[in-house]
């Protein structure tokens, strides 16, 4: 990283953290995770590392671990909207909705202009059948936020399931837009596409 040392061996929870930050967005998760875990060691009170490690462990299917820290965040800092968000999605993945549900309304609370909030409580609302809430929650998400591939995506389904194909599309050609090349993500944006599109042309 041109411009920045950071001496591997230091004891400052500062430099480790910040080490970890840069790993993270270079994709470097293994990394990362040792940062953290070191940054911790040196600052165990730091919720936003606790909600770092939780979101690395959950990128690498430690999904447990990933739930105790990201717990202990929320302990830290009951008032942070992100955390709130991180841990509600966490627990959707669990198959925790109500869980999931508590988080992104607390979250919604505590900062109503967060996209994240709007677009995880739309994800609960389309998973428990409830489009017309949930449509209306992924519009607001978009509305604040139009630059996350995963606010259209949820609404993408919702139009869907709600048998508006073409809008559906319009949808996954936005989040294709914005979705990082070659994720996971992108991957799944393009499979719903093609289903979508097989299924318009199944109709004609």
């Amino acid at each position: 990283m041109e411009g920045e040392y950071y001496d591997w061996r230091s004891n400052d929870w500062k430099t480790h953290a910040n080490m970890s930050m840069s790993l993270m967005k270079l994709g470097e998760v293994e990394g990362a995770v040792e940062h953290v875990r070191r940054s911790l060691e040196q600052n165990p009170m730091n919720a936003e590392m606790h909600m770092n490690l939780g979101y690395l462990l959950a990128e690498q299917g430690h999904a447990s671990e990933a739930l105790e820290h990201l717990n202990r965040a929320v302990r830290l800092s009951p008032q942070d909207a992100l955390i709130r968000c991180n841990r509600g999605k966490l627990r959707m993945t669990l198959g925790d909705r109500v869980g999931g549900l508590e988080d992104f309304e607390t979250a919604i609370e505590i900062d109503p202009s967060r996209a994240e909030a709007w677009s995880g409580r739309g994800a609960v609302r389309m998973n428990e059948g409830d489009l017309v809430a949930a449509r209306q929650d992924l519009d607001r998400a978009i509305e604040l936020d139009r630059s996350q591939p995963t606010s259209w995506y949820f609404r993408a389904l919702v139009r869907q399931a709600s048998g508006d194909l073409a809008g559906a599309l319009e949808d996954l050609d936005q989040a294709r837009r914005r979705a990082a090349p070659g994720s996971a993500q992108l991957r799944e944006i393009e499979t719903l596409r093609g289903q979508i599109r097989e299924a318009r042309e199944g109709d004609r």
